[in-house]
């Protein structure tokens, strides 16, 4: 079995695709990588044309509120589940459903040649096993840290969604869908780097190809020119690089241009202020956005009470970032934390962005490191640790605050703690805390003035 983008039918390789909603959205949040369905519909259609597509959630959730524009608007169906996301049942249901619907689609009239399923679980290995067995192509595709190595083996090819959101923020404002010439040469530029990343050559036939793939609606008789002009033009513009093979077709190479993304367009967010619970999935969406992993709150303070320990016992010869992490990770492991590198490097970057750190020994004001210049230089803390988590839940607020239209404090306390203070009286001293963060970053929203005013009167 082969994979069918490295032969020359991809295009007309059929292509069932399957998304465990809650899988991908919540371990991307956490993972602080932000959610565009357009980058995996793009990967998927290098496999070639997507027959079906289907996705799996309860649509009705708040969670799901700010990215369901994105799934409308690439005409998935929703598969509505009937459980709720917080019931232990939850998990199953999607489990089940994506499975029965899988096999179905083996056993129909026009059958796939390849599945791609969405989600890390290993609960999915005998569905992928039993799918191969039945002569089909098994992708899967599922962000690092909840992606179980069982399943990895499992399937024929499997793609880390870490791996295929670029590595800084940036969007193509024009769709390339438009006859807007810039819209075609940023297509062009993905389509180059989608064969690069695949080991294969950019030729011009099969960039042409790839653009097909990557944007079913796109033809050069819309843009009344050639390839061969139109890839002339991305040259001088500096999208691509283009190299003359004379008797051969040319090639092309892509450019990075400072602050430009080749990223698909994102679909406009809409943030829901009306209730506790949407306030909190608008936060978790922008701290996303921002590329702001939010790990739990029990692993986030161990971490942090680990860190500061180790820091105690070398109170004199300090601790270097790449020795945070090294600690951190092997923790992780040992302990089997659903973590990544890149949840533990975003942590301890916002904490050195909070000011926690400074190369002098005994200084009391906080220094930021320079990334990745001094990675290895020795650090020394400026707060203790109760002072460190204050100042990293700040650092939080201070990056919610440039998009939120209001900063809650009974949703921020949700969006930080979760459900894992369980004394009340504690709980509603953290919010009394994050009450008094609000206001010294900016005025408390409506919602967070009716609290306090609720809270004064009980």
């Amino acid at each position: 079995m082969t994979d069918p983008v490295d032969g020359q039918g991809a295009a007309n390789n059929r292509v069932a695709l399957f998304i465990d909603v809650d899988n991908v959205i919540i371990l991307a949040q956490n993972s602080g990588l932000p959610f565009h369905l357009s980058l995996i519909i793009d990967r998927v259609r290098q496999q070639g044309t997507i027959m079906s597509a289907k996705a799996y959630a309860d649509w009705t959730a708040n969670l799901l509120r700010p990215v369901l524009g994105d799934f409308r608007a690439n005409a998935i169906e929703l598969a509505q589940l009937s459980t709720s996301p917080l019931s232990k049942e939850h998990k199953n249901t999607a489990d089940i459903q994506l499975t029965v619907d899988a096999l179905e689609m083996v056993f129909s009239p026009v059958r796939p040649d390849t599945i791609v399923i969405v989600g890390g679980d290993r609960d999915y290995v005998p569905l992928v096993q039993k799918l191969k067995r039945y002569g089909v192509f098994v992708m899967g595709i599922g962000v690092e840290a909840g992606v179980s190595n069982v399943l990895t083996e499992a399937c024929d090819s499997f793609v880390y969604y870490d791996d295929i959101v670029p590595p800084a923020p940036g969007e193509i404002t024009e769709p390339v869908s438009l006859p807007d010439p810039s819209g075609a040469y940023a297509l062009m530029r993905r389509a180059v780097e989608a064969l690069h990343r695949e080991g294969r050559g950019a030729t011009g036939a099969a960039v042409h190809a790839m653009m097909k793939q990557l944007a079913p609606a796109f033809d050069l008789a819309r843009y009344k020119t050639t390839l061969k002009a139109l890839a002339e033009d991305a040259h001088r513009e500096g999208y691509v690089n283009l190299t003359e093979n004379p008797g051969s077709d040319f090639t092309l190479v892509a450019v990075s241009s400072p602050g430009v993304v080749s990223e698909p367009v994102s679909m406009k967010r809409e943030y829901d202020y009306s209730t506790t619970a949407t306030i909190i999935a608008s936060y978790r969406i922008i701290l996303q956005e921002r590329r702001i992993p939010l790990m739990p709150w029990r692993i986030r303070e161990e971490f942090m009470r680990l860190i500061w320990d180790d820091l105690e016992d070398r109170r004199e010869s300090g601790m270097a970032l790449d020795t945070m992490r090294s600690v951190l990770m092997d923790y992780a492991e040992v302990n089997n934390l659903p973590v990544s590198q890149q949840m533990i490097q975003k942590l301890l970057y916002t904490l050195n962005m909070a000011r926690c750190f400074n190369y002098v020994k005994g200084a009391t004001s906080g220094y930021i490191v320079q990334i990745p210049e001094d990675l290895f230089s020795p650090l020394y803390p400026v707060v203790d640790l109760d002072e460190a988590i204050h100042k990293l839940h700040e650092r939080y607020l201070e990056i919610l605050s440039g998009d939120a239209a209001i900063l809650d404090p009974e949703a921020i306390f949700g969006l930080l703690y979760g459900n894992e203070i369980a004394d009340a009286s504690e709980a509603e001293k953290r919010i009394q805390d994050l009450s008094k963060m609000c206001e010294s970053i900016k005025p408390i929203g409506t919602l967070g003035q009716a609290y306090l005013e609720a809270r004064r009167q009980s």
